[in-house]
């Protein structure tokens, strides 16, 4: 009987230790998870910052053109044309 005994005491330890092994991972799973979701809305604010921050550029560019003086007035036209005729070829490749 010793040996079942024996045989049982050793399973019953095994069983612990996984089960213990197991809490154990399922905290880190939590734990990672958790960091996972704080990692996305980071980024998400980053992209949405990063988003902002091309857009101010890309006004300030404009700005920049339209601040020319009246003897370059005829290129401002011209770079506004074409920053237009981007924008509608953006406009018409999002409609597809």
């Amino acid at each position: 009987m010793t040996d079942y005994e024996n045989i049982i005491s050793a399973l019953n330890n095994k069983a612990s230790k996984m089960i213990s092994v197991i809490e154990k991972v399922k905290t880190e799973n939590s734990a990672l998870k958790l960091e996972m979701e704080q990692l996305k809305s980071t980024l998400k604010t980053k992209e949405l910052e990063c988003h902002d921050m091309h857009v101010k550029y890309e006004n300030l560019k404009l700005a920049k053109v339209i601040q020319l003086s009246g003897n370059d007035l005829h290129d401002a036209k011209i770079k506004v044309n074409k920053i237009v005729r981007e924008i509608d070829k953006c406009i018409s490749l999002l409609n597809r």
